[in-house]
């Protein structure tokens, strides 16, 4: 799922990929609230899958804070199963800044 700005160039996607032990969110480009529908709705099929849930944020280049809170509330609802992997330098700077990073695991790669 992706967005557009106003000039019609897209900003950003989120897409799901799962595998019989785990499911992954992959997101990429620019971030804002406008992916929060798209998101929820991906983070609500992911959470019918048993097992980790993961969230890949290498491509990610900016991220409102609105995209972090679904993943608060999905930690809040399912503590354990989710980790950040591959994390970009502004989600972690985020998750830093909103001590986040002490409640969910946030690992280098998805190794």
């Amino acid at each position: 799922m992706s967005t557009a700005a106003l000039d019609g160039a897209p900003t950003g996607s989120i897409r799901l990929t799962s595998a019989p032990y785990m499911v992954r969110l992959i997101l990429s480009g620019d971030l804002d609230d406008s992916f929060t529908r798209d998101l929820m709705d991906l983070v609500r099929t992911a959470e019918r899958h048993t097992g980790p849930i993961e969230v890949d944020t290498q491509a990610v280049g900016f991220v409102d804070s609105a995209v972090i809170a679904v993943f608060a509330a999905l930690d809040y609802r399912q503590p354990g199963r989710l980790r950040f992997v591959n994390t970009s330098e502004s989600v972690r700077f985020l998750l830093e800044l909103i001590q986040l990073g002490k409640l969910i695991e946030v690992v280098d790669d998805a190794s």
